[in-house]
């Protein structure tokens, strides 16, 4: 098995009923990076596939779903040398106030 380095993706249960395992798991990967030091995800889709143990068009797809479903948003293109960047503008249920 591939060393995945330290770190978790949090799968948020509201994503997973709507998107399944998968997608909750892309997303969750998404918000992960996001939260990071840049403040918006540029994670590789490589990175990803390999984050999560899954196929590059895996990755893809979902990425795909969630855009449609305005679950995340594409805020850079991809450059020869930079990945696209990607924010969520959905609030998981976790971080909401009541």
């Amino acid at each position: 098995m591939k060393d995945r380095g330290p770190g978790f993706s949090m799968v948020f249960d509201d994503v997973a009923r709507d998107f399944g395992l998968v997608g909750a798991a892309v997303f969750g990967c998404v918000w992960r990076h996001e939260h990071m030091s840049h403040g918006y995800c540029h994670a590789s889709i490589d990175t990803m596939a390999t984050l999560l143990g899954v196929n590059e068009s895996t990755i893809r797809r979902q990425l795909l779903r969630l855009r449609a479903a305005k679950m995340i948003e594409r805020t850079e293109d991809a450059t020869p040398v930079e990945p696209p960047h990607y924010v969520t503008t959905y609030v998981p249920e976790i971080k909401r106030k009541a």
